[in-house]
């Protein structure tokens, strides 16, 4: 590669990088105002996340995504087990749930 493709290059993962920070400074201010009764917990996700108890299931939060049977839902947190260890997860960093598809077996 010659140093214009590699210049061209590195300009826009700086701008990726920029975007994807800014991304994450705007979700962590709308995460820490609060609501207009002073509750910080978003009760539409904590509902929707009490409604996969037992299940396995994707959780995506800022940083990370998360694999594992949700096993218990409280006002702060999400108690996931991954199959090699529990993990907890902070309700108000998570961004999406959904339900991982089961294997079928081939007969």
């Amino acid at each position: 590669m010659d140093s214009t493709t590699m210049l061209i290059l590195f300009l826009f993962f700086i701008i990726w990088m920029t975007n994807e920070e800014k991304k994450k400074k705007i979700v962590i201010k709308k995460i820490a105002t609060k609501d207009k009764n002073g509750n910080k917990v978003n009760q539409e996700m904590l509902e929707l996340v009490k409604s996969f108890i037992g299940k396995n299931a994707y959780i995506h939060t800022i940083d990370t995504n998360y694999a594992g049977v949700i096993t218990q839902v409280t006002q702060s947190g999400v108690l996931l087990d991954n199959g090699k260890a529990l993990v907890a997860i902070n309700l108000d960093y998570i961004i999406s749930v959904a339900e991982r598809p089961r294997k079928k077996n081939k007969n």
